[in-house]
């Protein structure tokens, strides 16, 4: 018996002892592994992933030591910020004013001041501390967190901890509704002060949509000739309120629920209005999309649907929704605040037009909202460059797809879809809606993609093949749709 449970207890101290062995090893490789892909990357080197999984190497900061090191005397004094010291005197072989072990407060706080002071002020204390270059790490065009722009607010804090910077003061560096802003709407003293200066110097330049998402686009007044106005009707046609025009329901200056300040109209349609309005729990900026409740075709309940589910599902390419409410006259959804419409960006280049690199790029990004909203299980059915908006600064890279009031739900709630009605009405842009649309089809994914096709070929081209459709003065809504399915379909068969 004893001889028995001995045996036994052996089998179970092999099977711990295999099980423990199998443990280290697989933790050893596991060691190696991390040690190998994170802890021996260097942080001169950067690594990314982009959206389809392939690594991106950011190799900047080599880059711009080298450049230090091949092209500036040997004796050169180089002003940075303490975080790069340690790596321009390795490897740029310059001496800094600071670097990670510069424990003299008052030194840095000199560099600081610099960074933070206006052009004229920065070169007198750059004289004094005998500066020959300065480096600043600007990350604009990639959308890069970490660079000196954003880390600003600490050069402003230590700067002004000295006697020789007490007149700088943190708060002169926001906006006027208490924003930490580097565009337009920026304080004074922050487009003044040296920092944002070397940050954004000719920075429009390298990239004409960049500048039109940092300047609010202001197009030309122009006189429109009887040309001009037909065109601009044409391109207007859509699915249209019967109720014509509604007095405004809101103000500028009125706070709406005790919260939404109105600040100003950013447009008005058939449906409703939208307005900038000022989040006064927040004091961040959104815009407010109201709907007149007397209207025939209420559009604002489906937004909300659409708004959500697209959130549910961390779409990046829609606006976060932060309100819905009802008054007695009207009802209002309160979301993301964008910045100008692809159509808007179009219009205020010379050509009417973006480049190539534009174009196909903002074309894959709202390709990708498209398929956001097709995976959440609707048809946009008014895709055109009006409802498509690049972000605010910092997220001016950034792709919105708006107006989802005519959206369509094409799948039942098992996932099923739902069969194809024999008749419906007309949803959409005449100038943008795809060829089956106009000729009654239901309309589904592929009628939105044929949409998204012609916006391209307007932001590439400037115009489309139908510009110059031909309609009667007096024409009917079911004579316009004829005309231009009629030239659309001419184009698809004849591209």
């Amino acid at each position: 018996k004893h001889e028995n449970d001995y045996a036994w207890k052996n089998e179970v101290a092999g099977t711990v002892v295999f099980i423990l062995t199998l443990f280290f090893i697989n933790y050893t490789f596991h060691c190696t592994t991390i040690t190998e892909t994170a802890y021996s990357s260097p942080s001169i080197v950067l690594s990314a992933r982009s959206g389809r999984g392939n690594t991106i190497i950011f190799d900047d900061f080599r880059e711009a030591y080298y450049w230090l090191r091949m092209n500036t005397p040997p004796d050169s004094k180089i002003m940075s910020w303490w975080d790069y010291g340690y790596q321009i005197t390795a490897m740029a072989n310059r001496t800094v004013l600071v670097d990670n072990n510069t424990w003299n407060n008052t030194h840095i706080s000199r560099v600081g001041q610099a960074m933070s002071s206006p052009e004229d002020k920065a070169y007198e204390i750059m004289q004094e501390l005998d500066v020959d270059y300065v480096l600043v790490i600007f990350g604009g065009l990639i959308g890069y967190a970490s660079d000196d722009i954003n880390k600003f607010l600490w050069m402003i804090r230590i700067g002004g901890s000295t006697e020789k910077g007490k007149h700088i003061k943190e708060e002169d560096y926001y906006s006027a509704t208490g924003e930490y802003r580097v565009d337009k709407e920026g304080s004074k003293t922050m487009l003044n002060s040296m920092m944002y200066k070397f940050s954004y110097y000719r920075f429009g330049e390298t990239n004409r949509l960049v500048t039109i998402a940092f300047e609010e686009v202001k197009l030309e007044t122009r006189k429109s000739n009887s040309n001009i106005s037909k065109k601009r009707s044409q391109r207007n046609i859509g699915f249209m309120s019967k109720q014509g025009k509604e007095p405004s329901l809101v103000h500028v200056n009125e706070v709406i629920d005790s919260r939404y300040k109105v600040k100003k109209l950013l447009g008005k349609g058939g449906f409703g209005a939208v307005y900038q309005v000022l989040d006064q729990t927040t004091n961040k900026m959104g815009a407010m999309k109201i709907e007149v409740s007397s209207q025939d075709f209420r559009s604002l309940k489906m937004e909300v649907s659409v708004l959500k589910e697209l959130v549910a599902n961390e779409s990046r390419n829609c606006c976060d929704l932060f309100s819905v409410g009802n008054k007695p006259n009207y009802s209002y959804i309160v979301m993301t605040l964008v910045g100008p419409s692809l159509h808007s960006l179009a219009q205020s280049i010379g050509s009417k037009r973006l480049s190539l690199r534009s174009a196909v790029h903002l074309g894959i990004r709202c390709l990708r909202a498209l398929e956001d909203l097709h995976f959440c299980g609707y048809v946009h059915r008014d895709v055109k460059p009006m409802n498509y908006a690049i972000g605010r600064e910092p997220e001016y890279r950034r792709v919105f797809i708006l107006d989802f009031g005519m959206c369509r739900k094409y799948v039942r709630d098992d996932g099923s879809h739902k069969r194809p009605r024999s008749e419906c009405g007309f949803r959409g842009t005449l100038w943008y809606a795809s060829p089956m649309s106009l000729s009654g089809q239901e309309q589904s994914r592929r009628d939105d993609l044929w949409s998204w096709y012609f916006t391209i070929i307007e932001l590439l081209t400037g115009t489309v093949p139908w510009q110059n459709v031909q309609i009667k003065r007096n024409a009917s809504f079911a004579e316009k749709k004829q005309a231009f399915m009629e030239k659309k379909m001419e184009f698809v068969q004849n591209p």
